[in-house]
């Protein structure tokens, strides 16, 4: 069996056909072939299979050697062709050969014949080969391309003096280089004055292994650096291989994952001391009340009991503000004009700016309608507001403003949190010394402050974090030292406000049958004389059992519940439960030291009618339960 191999034979003489195959035979080869005449038969063979080789006659009628070859060329297959000849001379030789042909054989000199098919073959497989090396490199050289386009990377090389030999990737767009800036010249000369930048470059070139380093700024962006030493055959070192990822948005998304972990956190421990500590505090708050009421204006006991109460709500707001800017306490949203929220506490704050800090307002917003909390946004703006005041310890001016923003998806700039929408923008602007970086890094942090030891919580700017998250909204930061600072909180429009008529502001008294249930003996008794001071009517129950008892006995007099959510046994919740299945028409009012938003939605669907903080005042529950029991439905 000799070597196969296709041959495409261009002959109109089969006998020459016949005779050429038989030299192939002779050479050892084994051929399979086809005997075509015309070029359109050529073209055909051409298209249904493929050949190792074409014999072409020189002088078929119509048709030969020339016309095969533009056959050929025009089909882009790199297959050899030998043309075979009787008459023709040396002229037609070099003709054939410049139109693209092999070899030349005359057909009385067969012998010629094998010879050059096995070089033409081997000449044949080393272009394959060449162009397969060719077509995978190229392939290659297009993934690696699409590969580093893919991803903000820059992928480069240095040689041994730090010299940038190349480089290519996305990732030049962050590094606000382009390739003709970096490539041939020197990185120690490209980032003079960036030590850390410059400390990985020398510690590549001088490393003997691959390996890669902590992340590194560079151009306001934050960069991860990879390196790798590549060397020639003899294991010489010809340079270095570097791969700068961009890993700005993840370091930001995992900064904010930190802060969300520690608010929560935070907020986990506030909610757990919440209850007892402000049930303590509502005790102290209450009985010093009370006190109060039963002395004179010029009793000089008065001073002492006013101080007890503003201490105990200093202790309350300082709860109020861990579980605010945790998002673990319960707001009261609803739709609200945000210009009348910061008119009202901007009025509130002119009075206390000393006189070298000018306050403007800019009421930009035409749609100024949010479903928000009006407390915690006068909260978080006064925050604002306050740090302002101390970045101008000189003096300045303290510009607060509204406007309307739509946030498209995607957009540069915005905060990881930032959803696309319509929002209303309330921003508050110094013209203080700015914020570098790293400040700007941690200035939402609980407990970071810059201010002396005493001298504040660090929970400002935490809690304005908190109350624009509580509002599905978001915080965003600009600030440049020397250029002041500007925070704006992003609230999401909401719909234009209807018409309606505002309630008579009526005495908070009343004469009804309450209900009250406390387990703390000492706050019972708090809540009850508040009530009886009012009219009302207080029975005290000091948990849920005694409470059904009593809910039983006097059915048919009582106008309204008002119970604490924590006591042992049964809690607020399961005895709210438990007296809906009694009388679906019965309000009940809860007071706690702690409850979060998610507790609220679900004790809606148990009669709940409101809800109360501790500690609160006199006045404060007594309006409560007036406002509860007024709205009951007439029977």
């Amino acid at each position: 069996m000799g070597r196969p191999i296709r041959v495409l034979v261009v002959e109109d003489n089969p006998e020459d056909a016949d005779l050429t195959v038989r030299a192939l035979h002779r050479g050892g080869y084994a051929p399979a072939w086809q005997r075509v005449d015309t070029a359109e038969a050529m073209r055909e063979a051409l298209r249904v299979q493929s050949w190792d080789l074409a014999l072409a006659d020189y002088g078929i009628p119509g048709f030969g050697a020339l016309p095969a070859l533009r056959v050929l060329h025009e089909s882009g297959l790199d297959i050899p062709c030998i043309v075979l000849s009787r008459t023709a001379g040396e002229e037609t030789a070099v003709d054939v050969m410049r139109a693209g042909a092999r070899d030349y054989v005359k057909k009385e000199n067969l012998t010629r014949l094998v010879p050059a098919v096995e070089r033409e073959l081997r000449e044949a497989q080393v272009r394959r080969e060449r162009v397969s090396a060719e077509e995978a490199l190229r392939e290659s050289r297009e993934l690696l391309q699409a590969v580093v386009n893919a991803a903000p990377v820059i992928l480069f090389a240095l040689d041994n003096a730090g010299t940038i030999t190349f480089a290519e990737g996305r990732g030049l767009e962050a590094l606000g280089r382009t390739q003709g800036e970096l490539v041939g010249h020197s990185a120690f000369a490209l980032y003079r004055g960036n030590e850390e930048v410059l400390a990985q470059v020398r510690g590549a070139l001088a490393g003997e292994r691959d390996h890669s380093v902590a992340p590194v700024p560079c151009a306001g962006r934050t960069f991860e650096m990879r390196w790798a030493a590549f060397r020639g055959r003899g294991g010489e070192r010809l340079g270095t291989i570097g791969l700068a990822a961009d890993i700005t948005d993840r370091v930001e998304l995992e900064r904010e994952l930190l802060h969300s972990q520690k608010m929560q956190a935070l907020g986990t421990l506030a909610g757990g001391i919440a209850h007892d500590f402000n049930n303590l505090l509502q005790a102290i708050l209450g009985h010093a009340e009370l006190l109060r009421e039963r002395k004179a204006d010029e009793d000089p006991d008065v001073p002492s009991l006013s101080g007890i109460e503003e201490a105990a709500h200093r202790a309350a707001r300082l709860i109020s503000e861990l579980l605010t800017f945790s998002r673990m306490q319960a707001i009261n949203l609803r739709p609200i004009a945000l210009h009348e929220v910061v008119r009202a506490t901007a009025e509130h704050l002119e009075r206390g700016l000393p006189s070298s800090v000018t306050l403007r307002l800019e009421l930009g917003a035409a749609r100024d309608r949010v479903v928000g909390d009006p407390d915690r946004l006068q909260q978080a703006m006064q925050n604002l507001c306050m740090n302002a005041r101390e970045a101008m310890p000189d003096g300045g001016e303290l510009l607060v403003e509204t406007a309307n923003r739509v946030v498209e998806p995607g957009e540069p700039g915005m905060v990881p949190e930032a959803e696309p929408g319509r929002y209303v923008v309330m921003s508050v602007q110094d013209s203080g010394p700015g914020m570098d970086p790293d400040m700007q890094r941690r200035v939402f942090d609980p407990f970071f402050t810059t201010k002396d030891v005493g001298k504040g919580t660090g929970l400002g700017l935490a809690i304005v974090y908190g109350v624009a998250r509580s509002h599905s909204g978001f915080v965003q930061l600009v600030s440049e030292p020397g250029r002041g600072t500007r925070f704006s909180i992003y609230l999401p429009e909401a719909e234009p406000a209807r018409p309606h008529a505002e309630p008579a502001d009526e005495e908070a008294r009343g004469s009804e049958t309450v209900l009250v249930v406390e387990d703390e003996s000492m706050l019972a008794d708090l809540l009850r004389q508040m009530l009886e001071r009012r009219g009302f009517l207080p029975l005290v129950a000091h948990g849920a059992d005694e409470a059904l008892a009593l809910f039983e006995a006097h059915r048919e007099s009582i106008a309204l519940v008002v119970t604490d959510l924590v006591m042992p046994g049964r809690d607020g919740m399961e005895l709210a439960q438990e007296l809906h299945a009694r009388d679906t028409a019965l309000p009940i009012l809860l007071a706690t030291g702690y409850v979060a938003d998610s507790d609220v939605a679900e004790l809606q669907g148990w009669g709940i009618r409101g809800v109360i903080a501790k500690p609160y005042r006199a006045g404060d529950i007594v309006r409560k339960v007036r406002e509860v029991l007024d709205a009951r439905p007439e029977s």
